[in-house]
This record gives structure tokens, sequence and C-alpha cells, in this order.
């Protein structure tokens, strides 16, 4: 390739705010394809018993053929399991540029009340218990995935989207003042690891 094809992941639990995201933050890269698991559910016939578990093979088979044909991609995915991981290693493999969005609320009861205001609207509705294990799973899953990709960037979206991080292949191109419990739990000392980061480069742009 002339140059690097692009494979952007963006993560988040349920209700967190993914699609919203992609829509509003990413609608100007016209080059990327978007795969949206949710999405592919909600078009597919009633007649499928499991709609979640039919998108979600329809979205890996996208993934694979887009890879195969270097294209340029955004996937939509909760984190909460291994599929996209073992994607993002074949997709490294390829010679990709990764990117990992992930967005995250302070708990799980705000994911749930914005799902069921989106039932309301007869929109993709998920039970609660899913999108507890899911919220769950899908933090103790984000630093496998921040550890892999080439670029970083996480936001809280519990009230409106706030920008926490941007990392670029190491370099800290931002880092909040404050950042929020569930992040720290989820990144562990990498956080105090970037902190220091980021006040080193500070330094060195000051000289």
């Amino acid at each position: 390739m002339s140059s690097k094809s692009v494979f952007i992941i963006v993560g988040g639990a349920n209700g967190s705010g993914k699609s919203t995201f992609t829509e509003s933050y990413l609608k100007n890269k016209n080059d990327m394809l978007i795969i949206d698991p949710d999405k592919i559910a909600r078009e597919l016939p009633n007649n499928i018993s499991n709609k979640d578990i039919a998108a979600g093979k329809i979205s890996i088979n996208k993934m694979n053929e887009y890879i195969k044909e270097n294209k340029n991609f955004i996937v939509e995915t909760t984190l909460s399991g291994n599929t996209h991981l073992k994607m993002l290693d074949k997709a490294i493999e390829e010679g990709y540029k990764t990117t990992l969005i992930y967005v995250g609320t302070e708990n799980y009861n705000k994911n749930i009340n914005r799902i069921n205001q989106r039932a309301l609207q007869g929109l993709h509705d998920i039970p609660k218990n899913d999108v507890i294990r899911r919220y769950k799973r899908s933090l103790e899953n984000l630093k496998n995935y921040y550890n892999k990709v080439d670029e970083k960037m996480i936001f809280d979206n519990t009230k409106s989207y706030k920008k926490l991080l941007h990392v670029d292949k190491q370099k800290v191109k931002y880092l909040a003042p404050k950042t929020p419990k569930w992040l720290k739990q989820a990144l562990g000392s990498e956080l105090k690891v970037l902190r220091a980061k980021d006040q080193e480069q500070k330094k060195e742009n000051e000289r």
C-alpha cells in the first residue's frame, strides 16, 4: 500500500453514545465505511430469532472483507468480547493505522436510562442485565484495546462529550487535568505514566 489504510474502533457500552459520536464527529470522513451492528440488527427481517447474533456475524464478515480489500472503515462495538481484538491484530498485520475512540459514562444507570428513552421511540431495546454485563466487561477490556492501537482518544459522555485524553504513537496530544473514576479504574497506572509524559513534553516545549 502506498499509504496506510485506516481502521477506527468506536467503543463503549450500550447507551454510551457511540453512534451519535460517529454520526456527529466522524461524518466528514467520507472515505470511511461504517459497520454498526445495532443498525444491521434493526434492518434484519423479523423472522430472524436472534438479531444481535446475526448482526454480529455480518459485522465480522464485513470486517474481514474490508481488511482483505485494504479499505478504510469504522466499526462500533461495546468492547465486551475479544472478537474485535482478533480483528485488530489482523488489521495491524496488514499494515493498517489503528485508532480507538472510546466513549464512557460514570455508571451503567446512565446508559440504561438512555436505552429506555430510545426504546420508547421505537428504537433498539436491550435487556437491563445485558447492559450491565457489557458495561463492566467493556471497561475491563478497554486497556487491552488501548495497548494495541496507534492512536487513542477517550471521551466521557455522562452529560455531554468531554475529551479526556488523546495519545498518538505514544505522544500525549491531550490529557484532561482531571479524569473520572471509571477511566482511572480502567487504565490504572497508565494514567500516571501519561501524566508524567505530558509534563515532560510541556517542559521540552518551553525550552
